[in-house]
Order: C-alpha cells, then sequence, then structure tokens
C-alpha cells in the first residue's frame, strides 16, 4: 500500500507479464448511503475520464480502467519519490527551489486549463506534489478535479483542503481557473515560511528574507478576490520567471522550465477514446534559446485520413499524411526562423474528414546574450588599430564581432568598430598623403602658383 484515503487506498503492482511496476488505485464503498456510492463512483470514473485525455510530463498517465468482484480500479503511471509534504516537514525551501517548482506548477496548470474543456484541479497542495528523485514535480490524485463548465453558479459540492481551498470552494461561488492558482499561491507560501496555512485558512503573513517582488506576487496569489489574483497560471509564470531573472534567485545553469522540453509519453488507454482530434489540443514548448529546436509527441485521435499543414515556417509536424486510427505525430519547432525574443504561437492544421479544430503550438523565445568573448576581443582589436594599416585587418574582425550580439545590444561593440574603422580611414588618408609628396612634381606645382 502507498497511502489511503476516505474514497479508496493506492497500492503498488507489478505487471505480471511486463517488468514494469504502477499504481493501483481502489475505490472502496465504505457507506451504506445509496447516494453517497453512486457520487462516489461517478467521481472515480470522472477521474479516469479525465485522466485518459492528458498527456504531460507534469501528470501520471492512465493505461486502464476496470471494473472486479464490484470495486473500481484505476492504473497509473507509479510515481516513485517524496511528497512536497513529507519534504517541508524538514523545513522550508529555498527561494530558488520554490520558484522553479512554481514556474513547473504554472506549466502543469496551464496543459490543464488550456484543454477544450479546461481541467480544475481543485485540490493543489503539498501531499499532491510528490518529487522524483530529479527534483521534478508530479501533480497527483485528480480526486475531485472537474470540467469547468461555463455559466454555473456556484460549485455542486464544497470540497478542497483547508488552508489551500480558495473561497469560491465554499460555495461562495464557481471554482475556475484562478482557483488553482490561490491553491498555487498558498502552497509557494507554505514552501516559503514553513507555515502550514491549514492552521489560519484564509490569512497569509509576509515573507521575510524573500525578493519584495516575489512576496508581493505570492500575496496576490491568495487574495480572496478571484479578480485581484493572476488572471492565468501563463501570467503566474512569467511574474516568477521575471522574478527569478531580476533577483538572480537561481544559477544560470538552472533550468526553470525543464519539463517543457521533455518529450512527453504517449498514453496509452483501454477501451475507446473520449473525443476525436488533437491530443492534446494545445503543446507548450516552454522556453527555448534562440536557436534552439524542441519537439514534443501528440496523438490524433479518431479515425482519421487527410493531411496536416502547418501555418508557420518555423512549426513542423510530421507525418503529413494520415490515414488511421489514432496516428502518433510529433511536432518540431526551430526558433532560427522566428525573432529574438518574445511569445509566439502556430496552428498545426487537419484537412479532411473529419472536421477538427486545430493544433496550437506555443513557445517562448529567449534573446541572444551577448557572448562573453566578444568585449575582450574588441578591446584587444581597437588597440591593434592604432597602429598604422593595422585596421584593415581589425576592423572587419570587430564588425563581425559586433554582429555576433543580438541586434538590441550590439552598440557598445559597433560603437568600438566604428572607431577602429576611423582609426584605419585616417591612417588610409595619411598614407595617401605620404604617397602624394613623394610623387609630386614640385617643379610643376610650384610653376602653376607663379613661382
Amino acid at each position: 500500500m502507498l497511502g489511503e484515503g476516505g474514497m479508496g487506498s493506492v497500492y503498488l503492482a507489478t505487471d505480471t507479464r511486463l517488468p514494469r511496476q504502477w499504481a493501483l488505485k481502489e475505490l472502496i464503498q465504505n457507506t451504506q448511503d445509496e447516494a453517497e456510492r453512486i457520487q462516489a463512483e461517478q467521481s472515480f470514473v470522472a477521474e479516469a475520464q479525465i485522466l485518459s485525455g492528458l498527456n504531460h510530463p507534469s501528470l501520471p498517465r492512465v493505461v486502464d480502467f476496470f471494473q472486479e468482484n464490484g470495486r473500481h480500479y484505476l492504473v497509473m503511471d507509479y510515481v516513485e519519490g517524496s511528497t512536497l509534504e513529507h519534504v517541508l516537514e524538514k523545513g522550508p525551501l529555498s527561494v530558488g527551489e520554490t520558484i522553479r517548482l512554481g514556474v513547473q506548477m504554472c506549466e502543469a496548470l496551464e496543459y490543464l486549463h488550456g484543454q477544450a474543456q479546461p481541467v480544475i484541479f481543485r485540490d493543489l497542495k503539498p501531499a499532491n506534489i510528490i518529487l522524483t528523485s530529479s527534483g521534478k514535480p508530479m501533480l497527483v490524485d485528480f480526486g475531485i478535479a472537474r470540467v469547468f463548465r461555463q455559466g454555473a453558479g456556484s460549485d455542486t459540492r464544497a470540497l478542497g483542503t483547508p488552508g489551500y481551498a480558495a473561497p469560491e470552494q465554499y460555495g461562495r461561488g464557481q471554482s475556475d481557473h484562478r482557483t488553482d492558482l490561490y491553491a498555487l499561491g498558498a502552497t509557494l507560501h507554505h514552501c516559503l515560511s514553513g507555515a502550514d496555512p491549514g492552521e489560519s485558512p484564509f490569512q497569509f503573513a509576509p515573507l521575510e528574507k524573500v525578493p519584495e517582488e516575489l512576496n508581493r506576487l505570492i500575496l496576490r496569489g491568495v487574495s480572496l478576490k478571484p479578480e485581484d489574483r493572476f488572471q492565468s497560471a501563463l501570467d503566474f509564470r512569467q511574474a516568477l520567471e521575471g522574478v527569478e531573472r531580476r533577483s538572480g534567485a537561481l544559477p544560470k545553469s538552472s533550468k526553470t522550465s525543464e519539463l517543457a522540453h521533455e518529450q512527453a509519453a504517449v498514453p496509452v488507454v483501454s477501451g475507446p477514446l473520449p473525443t476525436e482530434g488533437f491530443h492534446p489540443g494545445t503543446v507548450s514548448l516552454g522556453r527555448l534559446d534562440w536557436g534552439g529546436q524542441a519537439r514534443a509527441s501528440l496523438v490524433l485521435q479518431g479515425k482519421v485520413k487527410g493531411k496536416l499543414r502547418s501555418d508557420s515556417k518555423w512549426l513542423k509536424v510530421t507525418p503529413l499524411k494520415v490515414n488511421g486510427e489514432n496516428v502518433a505525430l510529433a511536432v518540431y519547432a526551430d526558433t532560427r526562423a522566428l525573432d529574438e525574443g518574445g511569445r509566439v504561437a502556430g496552428l498545426v492544421h487537419f484537412e479532411g474528414k473529419p472536421q477538427l479544430p486545430p493544433l496550437r503550438v506555443e513557445l517562448e523565445v529567449l534573446p541572444r546574450k551577448v557572448p562573453a568573448w566578444a568585449y575582450p576581443a574588441s578591446v584587444f582589436l581597437i588597440l591593434w588599430s592604432v597602429l598604422p594599416f593595422a585596421g584593415f585587418l581589425t576592423t572587419p574582425l570587430m564588425f563581425a564581432t559586433a554582429w555576433s550580439a543580438p541586434r538590441r545590444k550590439r552598440g557598445g561593440l559597433s560603437f568600438m568598430a566604428w572607431v577602429s574603422a576611423f582609426f584605419t580611414l585616417s591612417w588610409a588618408t595619411v598614407g595617401v598623403g605620404i604617397v602624394g609628396v613623394l610623387h609630386l612634381d614640385w617643379k610643376a606645382f610650384l610653376h602653376g602658383l607663379g613661382l
């Protein structure tokens, strides 16, 4: 047994046919109330349906769902590691660790909220985040997750964990994507302060010994009114990344969006797939340095026959022709066809039957940095350009050095290159003058002056 709760238990199971371990979740019916039993079964089936349609490196895959002896079972990826709750029992996380966790959880929420039918997790907390041996966070236990339905006045049931659950989860409104952002803000506050918000729900003291900007954005994340919080996981992630860049909270070698660059495994789901179309419907490739490339895998669900077409030069898909059922696809992004810096999105269209909504691919391109050798090399070359005629060699090298830097950061390098060009032209002018003086016919020159 890996764990147990009010609705069931989770076991570590070994496939007797293949040498692989899985997590087996069992629904336990320990109630005599028929309405409660039906509600529990519906929630369990809903969890299976939600997870079967998801494919993200921070989410476990569901590979089977079945009933036996009157009990319901889910077979899903076994995630080996420690829960964040267990880690926090040893003490708070550092600022860098917290930002890295927050960024990767935002990416998972971006994926969930970006589904054709947005998925609201509703129970994000340290106990539902498992940290693998490599430090990658995995979001587990979708027991009370729900598909968002526009226009509902409030949730059917008030569910959530005190301290991490937003006010609207207590019958004050309908939970939406901002509900998950509140829970994430509460989780990050716990990571930095070491204080369990369940002890004083809805009360978050200002954080000490952290960048003030980080303190402000986390307190914004736990605002009681949804309209006062971040309005999307993307906004929350970009705010965290901004703190990282400006405060130097993480080492330069850290990959704050490493999950986006990993190739997600294609889920194998038993039974009929829930919908036709691209699965997932939106692919986020995270942040890439300009000049880099990325690849992601997905599935084109249903019986499909037709062609695939990208509307962007930087985005390619393979195969271009599909004719089959549940076809595995790969999309490639090449940032060399993009401008430096900024977020971009492209679409992959399916031309055939049935008519399907396009696949959206998103990424953020990071601007190039000035090479570390650029300024020392320019100073060395400009000193040589002072020597007579050496600038004919150093000036082209200096312009090449300036060209190696991003367009927005070439100012200082370009200035030194033009100074070198000035010395080169000056020495060239002096040289032409000397040659002219040596070859001048002085008698004719003086005669022309009337002397």
